[in-house]
């Protein structure tokens, strides 16, 4: 199956956001242990404040959660306004709609308890709610509104930097998509890589993406293929990307009578610039 095309910037800017959400589920793996650093903060801030400061349950509360919270609603508003200016707002209106469910649900327990603590602990003293508490939490509000959208913003010129600087991504390409691999040729290069040098793939809206490590991506625009026949082709044949590649080299036994060492394996693939 040959096919031809060339790649806009919109087209990479797609692809790389495909392989950051790919590198996201790795994170991911790390979830839990912040969430135990947190819980433990947490605890030992409750512990001193109550313990050694004396201080109302719902100040305590409101101070520690409101600096989480209000850093979630802030990066909400911020991926929010960008996602709507860029057009990617009907894919991000679920992710957006969840970091503002977050934001409340973690202020829940603060004015729960503002309501209920004297019902459930008479003794305890009652505080009077002001707007003037939000006062101390401008510094995180502005600071974090600041580095997302500084972080958006330069994500974004990094994109279009690498764009610009590397011409490959912008010439013209032939690419020979067939059961043994992918051979992809411009007027300057050509390279081939056979399926197990890919380590998975992704269907986005416009692209297929090939994933040739968690970093690197080869993508082609769907508007290439010529017909739906050979769309589904291409689904199947990315069937023979190994669903958990290789990550070294057999280990070989040497049987102790010969002072060499074993011969390399020999590689399954070669690739060539």
């Amino acid at each position: 199956m040959l096919i031809q095309y060339q790649n806009t910037f919109e087209q990479y800017v797609e692809a790389s956001e495909a392989l950051a959400a790919r590198r996201a589920k790795k994170r991911r793996a790390n979830a839990q242990a912040y969430t135990a650093v947190m819980v433990i903060f947490f605890l030992l801030a409750v512990w001193f404040y109550q313990s050694v400061l004396h201080v109302n349950q719902f100040f305590v509360l409101f101070h520690l959660l409101a600096p989480l919270a209000l850093s979630f609603a802030v990066v909400a508003m911020v991926l929010c306004v960008t996602s709507v200016m860029s057009g990617r707002w009907p894919r991000v209106g679920l992710r957006t709609a969840m970091r503002l469910a977050i934001f409340l649900l973690i202020l829940s327990p603060a004015f729960v308890m503002y309501h209920y603590l004297n019902v459930i602990n008479p003794r305890a003293p009652r505080f009077i709610w002001r707007w003037t508490m939000l006062l101390p939490h401008t510094t995180w509000v502005f600071f974090v509104g600041w580095i997302t959208i500084a972080t958006v913003k330069s994500q974004r010129n990094k994109q279009k930097k690498l764009w610009e600087e590397l011409p490959s991504l912008r010439r013209s390409k032939t690419a020979d998509i067939s059961a043994a691999g992918i051979a992809l040729s411009d007027t300057v290069s050509r390279t081939e890589m056979s399926w197990d040098g890919f380590v998975g793939w992704q269907e986005t809206k416009s692209l297929f993406v090939l994933f040739a490590s968690e970093h690197t991506s080869v993508f082609f625009p769907k508007a290439a293929f010529a017909s739906d026949e050979e769309r589904e082709a291409m689904r199947a044949l990315t069937r023979f990307i190994p669903v958990s590649p290789a990550r070294a080299f057999p280990v070989l036994q040497s049987d102790g009578n010969s002072s060499q060492p074993p011969p390399l394996p020999a590689l399954k693939t070669a690739g060539k610039e």
